[in-house]
């Protein structure tokens, strides 16, 4: 038996009925929560709160929060869910303070979480190495990365070329709602395992997990 460790990096407060202020949420956590000493580093979406991805300070928190708990608890594996941005969010902001470099706040969204997962990669890694360890990481996003024509081909370092699974553009695509990049992480090597949330039967859980098989056939992320 393993024990992955599972985060949500971003969550602050989870409960959409409460509608009362920012101000008031965050007094409610503890004096030392990161949130409520950085409130400028938070921001709402259907009366929860949230860390802003986009934020560098929010990125460096996370990956020292995984390095403690790696440090601290003999975990075999630091575990995500499929939380990253959450679609319809205003972050306009942020985008216009650290996006310059992307054309689109969608572009820049995605490089936001690249950064998070290659940097939670290298410090699990760093940590690994000087520690004589084996700590992986692992994603479950949800079970869609794009929605295309199914078609896989292969380059000459066998990373997958393809525009997505043969499924109706009427499911979530988490590449657009969630602004996760999960096959740029495979074939980065940035993750160890992925592990999609494939909620459905028939014909569909085949069209989809066929094509997660395919993207990972010859990177070192295990399907």
């Amino acid at each position: 038996m393993e024990f992955h460790a599972w985060f949500n990096p971003y969550r602050v407060t989870n409960n959409p009925l409460d509608e009362r202020t920012v101000e008031e949420k965050l007094n409610d956590l503890d004096a030392n929560n990161f949130a409520r000493k950085n409130p400028h580093l938070v921001y709402t979406f259907q009366n929860k709160l949230f860390l802003d991805p986009g934020e560098p300070e929010v990125i460096n928190y996370a990956v020292a929060r995984v390095s403690e708990v790696a440090n601290k608890y003999d975990v075999d594996a630091i575990h995500f869910d499929d939380y990253f941005y959450a679609a319809g969010v205003d972050d306009s902001l942020t985008y216009k303070m650290y996006g310059k470099d992307y054309p689109t706040l969608a572009d820049f969204r995605r490089a936001s979480i690249n950064k998070l997962i290659e940097s939670l990669y290298n410090s699990i890694n760093d940590y690994n190495i000087e520690n004589n360890k084996a700590v992986k990481l692992g994603i479950s996003p949800t079970a869609i990365y794009r929605c295309g024509d199914g078609k896989v081909t292969y380059d000459e370092d066998g990373h997958a070329i393809t525009n997505g699974a043969a499924m109706s553009s009427y499911f979530d695509q988490h590449y657009e709602s969630a602004c996760a990049d999960t096959l740029l992480w495979i074939q980065k090597g940035w993750i160890d395992y992925i592990v999609p949330q494939l909620y459905v039967d028939g014909d569909q859980f085949t069209i989809m997990s066929s094509w997660w098989d395919k993207v990972t056939k010859n990177e070192k992320c295990l399907f």
